[in-house]
């Protein structure tokens, strides 16, 4: 019995033209996508991106005001 593997794969940017980590993001997901996983990539990236037969959803990220807080005060006190 032959059976599909599936992943659901989030990431925060599959932008190639924003950073070498993106490249990576990318280049891992097309290589999962080779060798014969149903993939879904959910991702970060402002910009709508599709990659080829790959089926990619952009989430929006939810500022916070809380965590924006918290996280500039343990910065400013290290």
């Amino acid at each position: 019995m032959n059976t599909v593997k599936k992943i659901a794969v989030i990431v925060e940017s599959i932008d190639v033209d924003d950073s070498s980590g993106s490249k990576v993001n990318v280049a891992l997901i097309q290589n999962l996508k080779i060798i014969g996983y149903d993939l879904a990539v959910y991702h970060y990236t402002r910009k709508e991106i599709q990659l080829k037969g790959i089926p990619c959803f952009s989430i929006k990220e939810k500022n916070l005001l809380l965590f924006k807080q918290i996280s500039k005060s343990c910065s400013t006190s290290i």
